[in-house]
């Protein structure tokens, strides 16, 4: 189990640095590693961070298919911090496909499970990409909403950065 969670860990430090074929190779690897051992729950975090990596190389349709089979085994689990993540990541990726209005389905669905859970961190997050794909549809008024309240709570936990970042597209939307 300790290399297989080398391999997951590794994935997701060369994902933060945007090395994506790396990352997915070490997720591959993380994935037999876990299925081998029947821990689906680790399982279904590997098959997330590849359909991420695979969304960041376009491969949006293979993507999908991991992404679904990881919500499938989060939910089987109960495990409702993978099940939201893994939303989230089904969200950007049929954003990708031009698939708008389903990807803020699948948004809005990983923010509330992230409320009943508690995991605020990530919320603002998602609720950018909402913004994201709100404007994609050519509706300012609610990608204004969504990018208000994430920089909202970007701010309340003092990530400057993020928040300053949000701002930008605030200012850059039409009144």
């Amino acid at each position: 189990m300790s290399q297989a969670q080398v391999h997951q860990s590794l994935g997701w430090a060369l994902s933060q640095r945007d090395e994506h074929e790396l990352s997915l190779h070490h997720a591959e690897r993380a994935l037999f590693m876990y299925q081998a051992l029947g821990n689906s729950v680790w399982e279904a975090n590997a098959l997330n961070s590849m359909a991420w990596c695979l969304a960041q190389l376009h491969q949006h349709d293979k993507a999908l298919l991991h992404g679904q089979r990881a919500l499938e085994l989060f939910h089987k689990s109960d495990d409702l911090d993978g099940e939201a993540a893994t939303l989230d990541s089904i969200g950007y990726i049929v954003h990708h496909m031009g698939r708008y209005r389903e990807a803020i389905g699948y948004y809005r669905s990983a923010v509330r499970l992230r409320n009943v859970i508690g995991n605020a961190a990530q919320e603002p997050d998602t609720l950018v990409r909402i913004g994201d794909s709100h404007a994609a549809l050519g509706e300012s008024t609610q990608a204004r909403a969504a990018w208000e309240r994430a920089a909202l709570l970007y701010r309340g936990q003092h990530r400057v950065r993020q928040a300053e970042k949000v701002q930008a597209m605030l200012d850059a939307l039409p009144r």
